[in-house]
C-alpha cells in the first residue's frame, strides 16, 4: 500500500544480520582452524635479559602469514601504528608504533621533554623459526626509548592476533 511494513523491514534486517555473521565466522576461521591453538597450546610470554619474547607452539610459516594478515590490516592507523614493510624470506616486520609510554606521557613530561609532541617509532618484528615452535620478539629500530613495558605491550598486541 505505498508504506514500509515494520515486520518485512525487521525480517529482512535479521537476514542480513545473520547471513553476514556466518560469512564473518566461516572467514575468520578458514585461515587459522588448521593451526588454531588448542587449550593446551598456549603462547608463553618470557623476559630474556631485558627483552621479551612470545613462544608460540607452532611451526614459524603459519604465523608468519596470521600475522601478516593482521598487521596490514590494524597497522594503519597514521601516526599511531603503521605497517612500514614487511619481509616474508626473513620472518620480520618493520613497524612504525607509538609506544605505550609514549600515549601515556602526562602534561607535566611533555612540557620538560626535549621533545613536546609525542611521537611513534619504528620497531622490528621478528618471528624466529625454532622447528615445531615459534619466537616473536620486538626490537628498537630507532634512536627513541624502548622500554621492557613498551615491548611487552607491543608483543601482547601482536599476539592476541593468535587467540
Amino acid at each position: 500500500g505505498g508504506q514500509s511494513s515494520v515486520r518485512c523491514l525487521d525480517a529482512l534486517q535479521g537476514y542480513f544480520e545473520g547471513r553476514s555473521a556466518s560469512a564473518s565466522n566461516i572467514a575468520s576461521e578458514a585461515s587459522w582452524q588448521a593451526q588454531r591453538m588448542d587449550e593446551e597450546d598456549t603462547l608463553a610470554f618470557r623476559q630474556q635479559d631485558e627483552r621479551w619474547e612470545v613462544v608460540i607452539p607452532h611451526p614459524v610459516e603459519p604465523v608468519w602469514a596470521e600475522i601478516n594478515h593482521f598487521i596490514e590490516q590494524d597497522f594503519s592507523v597514521e601516526g599511531e601504528r603503521n605497517l612500514l614493510e614487511a619481509n616474508a624470506n626473513e620472518y620480520a616486520f618493520l613497524v612504525n608504533y607509538m609506544t605505550l609510554s609514549e600515549r601515556n606521557r602526562n602534561p607535566l613530561q611533555i612540557v620538560f621533554s626535549a621533545d613536546v609532541r609525542q611521537m611513534s617509532q619504528d620497531i622490528r618484528l621478528e618471528l624466529e623459526d625454532n622447528g615445531s615452535e615459534t619466537v616473536l620478539s620486538a626490537i628498537n629500530a630507532s634512536e627513541r626509548a624502548f622500554t621492557a613495558d613498551d615491548q611487552r605491550e607491543l608483543l601482547e598486541r601482536v599476539a592476541g592476533y593468535l587467540r
